[in-house]
C-alpha cells in the first residue's frame, strides 16, 4: 500500500474504505466552508466598502479653515469640530464652507462663548449641535431661529455655566 493512502475498515459493514490523505496543503482542492460564520472573502469586501465610504464622506465634507475640521463617521458623514476658536463668530467663519449643507453634527468646544445671541445660527441646517466647555451662561431668545429650529434634533450644552435661558 502506498504511503498517501489510509486503509480504514468500517466496523459495521466490514467493507474497506480508502481515503486519500493530503500530504501538502497545496494539494487540497475542495474546501467546505459552509459552517463558518463569515465567507472567506468577507474581510476583503468589508475593506473595499469602508474605503469607498471614506472617499464618499471626504467628498461630502468641504475643506474648512482652522480651528475647524471635518470628522466624518458612518453615522455622521458631515461632522464638524471646532476647538478653541476664540469666539462663536470665529468658529462659524471657519465652518462657513459647510453652511449650505445639511450638517449632521457641529461641535464647538473650549471656546469663549459667555452667551448665545439671537439668530446665532441663522441660515444653518444642523441636526446635532454640541456646545461643550464654552463657559456659556446665557442663551438669548431666538438663538436657534431660522433653519436650525426646524432641523435640530439634539442639543448638547453640557459642561457650561448656564444660569439663564431665554
Amino acid at each position: 500500500m502506498r504511503s498517501n493512502i489510509i486503509e480504514r475498515i468500517d466496523n459495521i459493514s466490514g467493507k474497506k474504505d480508502y481515503t486519500f490523505r493530503a500530504i501538502k496543503k497545496a494539494s487540497i482542492i475542495n474546501k467546505h466552508l459552509s459552517g463558518n460564520r463569515h465567507k472567506p472573502s468577507g474581510i476583503i469586501t468589508r475593506i473595499l466598502i469602508f474605503t469607498l465610504f471614506l472617499f464618499q464622506t471626504n467628498a461630502q465634507c468641504p475643506t474648512l479653515q482652522s480651528p475647524c475640521r471635518c470628522a466624518p463617521s458612518i453615522y455622521e458623514p458631515i461632522a464638524i469640530i471646532c476647538e478653541k476658536a476664540g469666539s462663536l463668530e470665529n468658529a462659524l467663519r471657519a465652518a462657513q464652507p459647510a453652511r449650505h449643507l445639511s450638517i449632521d453634527s457641529l461641535s464647538i468646544l473650549d471656546t469663549a462663548l459667555p452667551s448665545l445671541p439671537s439668530n446665532a445660527f441663522y441660515g444653518w441646517t444642523i441636526l446635532r449641535l454640541v456646545l461643550n466647555r464654552n463657559t456659556l451662561s446665557h442663551v438669548l431668545d431666538g438663538a436657534f431661529n431660522g433653519n436650525l429650529i426646524d432641523s435640530l434634533v439634539e442639543l448638547d450644552l453640557s459642561e457650561n455655566s448656564l444660569s439663564q435661558i431665554g
